[in-house]
C-alpha cells in the first residue's frame, strides 16, 4: 500500500494506490477520498471546517496529517466555531472522530487545551490502533508556564497524558517544556507506548534536550540521559539544542527503540561524535558509530 495526503485550505484528500492490509480495500486502480472539506460540518454539528494541514496562522505552523495502515488519518483543522478553535480529528472510510478540541480539559483536570502558542508547532502521529499522539499547549494550569505543555494520546473515547512539563523525572528533576515539533520528535507503537526526547527544568528558550524516555500514560522509563557513557565506551551522550528536536527516533511493537544522537569526548573528535543506538527494553547498545 502507498498513500499520499494532500492538504490545502479547501479540503483534506487521502489518495491510495494498491490495497490496504486492513480496513477498506481500495483496489489496484486506486481511489481518492475526501476525508474532510472546508465548509463541511463538524461531527457534532457545532460548526464547520475552515482550514487544514500545513496551516500557517499568525506565525503559527501545524504539521501535515499522518496515516496508518487502516487508512485512518490524524489531522489538525481550524473550525469556524465561536472561538475559532484548532482541533485534532481522525478520519477515513467515511467517518470523522474528534480526538481533542480547543477548550477541553486536560486528563488530570489541570488546565484546558489551547493550541495557539506563538511560533509553535502542533503535530500528530497515529498508530494502527487508531490512537493519536499530539503535543499540546494548555492554559489555566496550576503553575502557569511551568506546566503548560505536554504530550498526550487520544482515541476518540478519552485522553491520556503521556508526559507533562513539570512532571517528576525518575531519578530526580522535572521535565521542561515540550516545544516545537515535540510530537514529531517522538514515536509511538501500537500499544500506545511512546518514546520521546525531552528537556529538563530549569531550561530556557530554546529548550535543551537532556534525555530520551518511554511513557505509557502511567509510568516514565529513562532510556538515555545526557552525560551517560555511550555503549562501547567511546564518548558520552551530548547536550542537544532545541534545534535538534528532529533527531530520528523509532519504536517497534516490542517496545524496542532506535535513535541517533551526538556524542562528547570521543577519541576522534568530530570524526566519530555521532552514532545510532538501540534500546532492547533493558539496556542500550551501539548499532553503528560514525567512523566505523
Amino acid at each position: 500500500m502507498t498513500g499520499k495526503i494532500n492538504t490545502a485550505a479547501g479540503c483534506l484528500l487521502l489518495v491510495i494506490t494498491g490495497s490496504l492490509t486492513t480496513g477498506t480495500s481500495y483496489g489496484a486502480a486506486g481511489k481518492t477520498e475526501i476525508v474532510a472539506i472546508s465548509g463541511g460540518p463538524l461531527p457534532d454539528g457545532s460548526g464547520v471546517f475552515s482550514n487544514f494541514g500545513d496551516i500557517r496562522y499568525y506565525m503559527r505552523q501545524y504539521s501535515a496529517p499522518t496515516l496508518n495502515d487502516a487508512g485512518q488519518t490524524a489531522f489538525i483543522a481550524l473550525t469556524n466555531t465561536p472561538n475559532g478553535a484548532l482541533d485534532i480529528y481522525r478520519g477515513g472510510g467515511g467517518s470523522l472522530t474528534p480526538i481533542v478540541r480547543t477548550g477541553e480539559s486536560a486528563p488530570d483536570g489541570n488546565g484546558i487545551y489551547s493550541f495557539f502558542p506563538n511560533t509553535s508547532y502542533v503535530n500528530t502521529l497515529i498508530n494502527d490502533q487508531n490512537q493519536v499522539l499530539f503535543r499540546a499547549w494548555l492554559s489555566g494550569t496550576a503553575n502557569g508556564a511551568l506546566d503548560s505543555t505536554g504530550l498526550f494520546r487520544g482515541d476518540g473515547n478519552g485522553l491520556v497524558q503521556i508526559v507533562r512539563e513539570g512532571q517528576a523525572i525518575p531519578g530526580g528533576g522535572t521535565f521542561g517544556e515540550f516545544w516545537y515539533s515535540a510530537a514529531t520528535n517522538a514515536a509511538m507503537n501500537d500499544s500506545g507506548l511512546t518514546a520521546f526526547f525531552a528537556s529538563h527544568t530549569p531550561s530556557s528558550y530554546p529548550s535543551i534536550i537532556m534525555g530520551l524516555y518511554l511513557g505509557d500514560g502511567s509510568t516514565i522509563t529513562p532510556v538515555m540521559a545526557v552525560g551517560d557513557p555511550a555503549p562501547g565506551g567511546n564518548g558520552a551522550f551530548k547536550l542537544l539544542p532545541g534545534a535538534s528536536f528532529n533527531l530520528p527516533l523509532s519504536i517497534n511493537n516490542q517496545g524496542k527503540v532506535a535513535f541517533t544522537t551526538w556524542l562528547d569526548n570521543t577519541i576522534g573528535g568530530s570524526a566519530d561524535d555521532s552514532g545510532l543506538f538501540y534500546w532492547d527494553g533493558a539496556a542500550l547498545s551501539e548499532a553503528v558509530h560514525e567512523g566505523d
